[in-house]
């Protein structure tokens, strides 16, 4: 098995981006048990069954404790510090030296284990272990999950005044009166802590209503489960706290996750297949893995499918640019944005922003194009939220334009900048906020906006160089494109500016690091990190 020379190189590019420290900052202590994220060891190796970084020592429990590691300081602004030294033995590994990256605030850590015989690069990713709570279950399996928190209902829209988003659920249930005047009435809060009889929530999922009190929830879709509402009743009758466990509630089932259905290849295309490692639950892992382009000559490009396996925040096809030719058919774990094996960051060939389908089909007389020859990058992060397994697997089919296209549509270059601004301290809400320049020759017309944010990104807003508002969007997870028809000039010299506010505690469940203290949230590359990241498609012919 073979490792990209340039991994823990490519995350430093990405986290260091727009952001520089102080030689002077002092070195972070850092003493957690991390939840094992992501791996790279060699077949029949048995993995670690656990991941402690103790002041100076890592420990890998099940293989061995190194200790009297040298810390570094590091001039990354997201790093804490970097735990280095050789060793004669661990566990089942023989002489290597082990380079422990720790994040800032102490939340994720990349241990990289380079071995003397055989020449190996092992990879041992961990996220901080975050205590769970009884409503936080309730929050995820019974309010997302079900469809509760989408904007349509108790989301964005506040449907009778009521907001069960995670991070704003608990303070609109506990101890809140009704909007319904019945309920109010009759005295009920929508959760009286203690009172089960006494809480109007309880009442609506059970379907227990009095007249004028409206009518079971959820309103459409499947009634929850004996289980699901067992599980509320036994919170509210243990004192609806946000932060205990509530010994002996029922125990939900796992969620099953059904892999998406693969896309037939196309009569007349090009398809592509990314193969990649299977996530156990709560696993997070980017990578990227290496295929020769389809094509020794450009073709253009009338519509694009792809197809993803559910746990997805982003997929990205790379173009190659790299001196050398990339390791082909080998998944490269944590090698963000494919930087670390030669990938082009902002060369973007396709993409979906999420799960399960997502399609980019052009306008008539307008085709992208899939460039001939070289080696395509299949970039895809996965966060498996889930109980069950999940492959990284995605498929993607790509459709010739008939003809010669009268316009060829390029994707926008990516611009970090705003994302070094974040920094959301605890209990708050901030904006990062970013311009993007045509700095070209020419006129780029374009056809539309989008951006990316991750899991408390809570508005992306952009506006032309003339204050007009272009693109809103409110949902991260699923990222609207706002197109233009017609399609709008930038002149050289002009611009677009972006915002992004995300939230820390307010809205949105609290940034948490490795104690489970809650943090500030700066940028990052995990999906409990964050980014602020405009997208885009034009021509310029």
């Amino acid at each position: 098995m073979r490792a990209s020379k340039g991994l823990l190189g490519s995350i430093a590019v990405v986290l260091a981006v727009a952001t520089s420290a102080s030689a002077k900052r002092p070195v972070e202590d850092c003493h957690a048990r991390y939840d094992l994220a992501g791996l790279t060891l060699p077949s029949g190796l048995a993995r670690p069954t656990g991941l402690v970084v103790d002041g100076n020592a890592v420990d890998l429990e099940g293989w061995c404790r190194l200790g009297g590691l040298r810390r570094k300081r590091s001039r990354s602004g997201y790093v804490a510090m970097r735990l280095q030294k050789g060793f004669r033995s661990c566990g089942p590994l023989r002489a290597g030296r082990v380079d422990a990256v720790v994040h800032r605030g102490c939340g994720q850590v990349y241990v990289n284990i380079r071995l003397k015989r055989p020449r190996e690069h092992l990879l041992v990713y961990g996220r901080a272990h975050v205590p769970t709570s009884t409503f936080h279950t309730i929050e995820s399996r019974v309010l997302s999950d079900r469809g509760c928190a989408v904007s349509t209902c108790h989301g964005a829209t506040r449907a009778g005044n009521l907001d069960l988003r995670p991070g704003a659920a608990f303070a609109s249930l506990v101890g809140v009166a009704p909007d319904n005047a019945a309920a109010r009435a009759r005295g009920l809060h929508r959760v009286t802590p203690g009172d089960v009889a006494g809480s109007f929530l309880s009442a609506k999922l059970h379907g227990t209503l009095g007249p004028g009190e409206g009518v079971p929830m959820p309103a459409s879709g499947d009634p929850l489960t004996e289980k699901e509402i067992a599980l509320v009743d036994a919170w509210i009758a243990a004192g609806a706290s946000e932060t205990a466990e509530v010994p002996g509630v029922p125990e939900l089932p796992p969620l099953v996750y059904t892999e998406t259905p693969p896309l037939p290849p196309p009569a007349n295309g090009f398809q592509l297949v990314l193969e990649g490692p299977t996530l156990q639950a709560g696993e997070e892992q980017e990578g990227c893995l290496w295929l020769r382009a389809p094509t020794p000559v450009d073709v253009p490009i009338q519509k694009v499918e792809i197809a993803l396996n559910p746990g997805t925040h982003h997929f990205v096809i790379w173009r190659h640019s790299g001196a050398t030719p990339p390791p082909l058919g080998t998944w490269l774990s944590n090698d963000v944005a494919c930087l670390g094996s030669g990938g082009s960051f902002g060369e973007q060939i396709a993409g979906a922003p999420h799960a399960p389908y997502f399609l980019v089909e052009q306008p008539p007389g307008f085709a992208g194009v899939l460039p001939g020859g070289g080696y395509y990058g299949m970039n895809a992060h996965y966060y498996n939220e889930s109980s069950a397994p999940i492959q990284v697997k995605v498929w993607v089919n790509f459709h010739p334009f008939e003809g010669t296209p009268a316009h060829v549509v390029k994707t926008l270059p990516f611009d970090l900048g705003a994302s070094g601004q974040i920094n959301v301290p605890v209990g708050t809400q901030a904006t990062a906020r970013g311009r993007f320049t045509n700095v070209g020759t020419k006129t780029m017309h374009l056809m539309g906006l989008g951006g990316h944010m991750h899991k408390r990104g809570v508005r992306f807003t952009a506006w032309t160089s003339d204050g007009t508002k272009v693109l809103e969007d409110f949902d991260w997870a699923h990222p609207a494109f706002a197109a233009f028809d017609p399609p709008r000039a930038l002149p050289p010299g002009d611009f677009v500016e972006f915002e992004c506010l995300h939230d820390n505690g307010v809205t949105r469940p609290v940034h948490r690091d490795y104690a489970g203290n809650p943090s500030t949230v700066v940028f990052g590359t995990s999906a409990e990190d964050e980014m602020c990241i405009l997208t885009g498609r034009y021509f310029d012919d």
